[in-house]
């Protein structure tokens, strides 16, 4: 028997407390759900029944069953036993998998944890309250996202190791030598989002000729013995290598071969003169790879094989999964803000307009005057790469 399936259209903004989904439906429905980026529900609880039996607030509206097996917590709870046994929608009860032990939660906040990732936990509620089995249908999502802005901010990416050319190992500490914050009293310096550093012995001239190529089994001997402890990132920048990147593709293509996750050449990002931000969006790209792909992944295997997957980056266009780099995706959030508000405006017959795009965390503004605005660098959490964004600034 043939299945046909239908088309529904996702469209998700992820931020730092909440991640809003749009789904649009082959019958012109058009239903909204807010859900908590850590990808779990939240309700309040109206009355205790029993030690297994919540009654929540009226207005939560989950399809029944919906929520089975995800994990509670609370500020009072810290039970990994603590699952959802059964939701009952009509009467607001959500009977749990263990007693609570006398523990009185009336007039609490709790929070069910569903294991996913925020955007597909949105597409299924969606597809829950519309009883529409995710296999029976075809996904296209739109997704903007701040989960490689957060990681930046937060400082939990990976620190890469870092191959430079032999004399510039400070190069990203000692930056374009701005002192950050002039007036303090006590300077501090740059920090730099790379790990250890190791210098490379290698030349290439003015008009693209090596005068020097990378000692290989010295350089291997060292790379080893950090892949050893750990290190599953590297980047490899050099001087000159946006005349020609002969060397750092020497160098590339031996690391890879000693198992390294991922290996970046500067000038494959960005291959431009400016070695200082040429240098520092290689490291951030290696930094907030292994955040950024573990995170698509995750969304994309929850979709399934057949779902259409494609995120906005920093000017405010969308790139499929598989194009789409960290150092793309610093402005996701807010250049989706900027596009939306653009849309909006054009409707009215604005052509001239102030954009204040307001979170829970911060606020972005931005200015359109006919046409887009654009800068050619992206300064957040202390870093500054090359890439062209939309002009958006930041205010908390």
């Amino acid at each position: 028997m043939k299945i046909d399936k239908t088309c529904w259209d996702f469209f998700i903004d992820t931020g730092g407390t909440f991640t809003d989904c749009l789904g649009c439906g082959p019958k012109n429905q058009n239903i909204r759900v807010k859900v908590l980026s850590r990808g779990s529900l939240s309700a309040r609880v109206e009355k205790q029944i029993s030690d297994t039996v919540l009654q929540l607030e009226k207005d939560i509206n989950w399809p029944d069953q919906f929520p089975a097996n995800f994990k509670m917590v609370t500020p009072l709870i810290q039970d990994s036993r603590l699952r959802v046994r059964k939701w009952d929608n009509q009467e607001k009860n959500l009977t749990l998998s263990y007693p609570l032990d006398n523990i009185k939660l009336e007039g609490e906040t709790i929070e069910l944890f569903s294991g996913w990732e925020a955007p597909l936990l949105a597409v299924r509620l969606i597809l829950a309250r519309e009883k529409i089995t995710q296999g029976n249908c075809s996904i296209n999502v739109r997704l903007a996202t701040t989960r490689c802005t957060n990681a930046l901010l937060e400082k939990t990416g990976s620190k890469p190791l870092l191959f430079i050319t032999a004399g510039f190992s400070d190069l990203l500490e000692i930056g374009d030598q701005r002192r950050i914050g002039l007036f303090d009293l006590i300077p501090r310096k740059r920090k730099s989002f790379a790990g250890p550093v190791i210098e490379v012995a290698e030349r290439m001239d003015r008009d693209g000729t090596p005068s020097g190529t990378p000692e290989l089994q010295k350089i291997i001997k060292s790379a080893q013995l950090y892949r050893e402890s750990g290190y599953k990132v590297a980047v490899v920048s050099f001087l000159n290598s946006y005349i020609n990147n002969e060397n750092e593709s020497i160098l590339v293509k031996e690391l890879e071969k000693l198992g390294f996750q991922i290996v970046i050449g500067s000038a494959d990002l960005h291959p431009f003169i400016k070695w200082l931000p040429r240098c520092e969006s290689a490291v951030l790209e290696a930094y907030l790879y292994p955040v950024l792909d573990e995170y698509l992944n995750n969304i994309i295997i929850g979709l399934g094989k057949s779902a259409q997957l494609f995120v906005m980056n920093s000017a405010g266009g969308l790139i499929e999964r598989t194009h789409y780099r960290a150092v793309d995706s610093l402005l996701s959030g807010p250049a989706g803000g900027v596009v939306g508000a653009c849309s909006v405006a054009k409707r009215a017959g604005l052509t001239k307009f102030i954009n204040l795009d307001m979170g829970g965390t911060s606020t972005d503004v931005s200015r359109f005057s006919g046409s887009y605005s654009y800068q050619s660098t992206i300064e957040i959490g202390g870093a500054q790469l090359a890439g062209i964004s939309l002009n958006i600034q930041t205010v908390a």
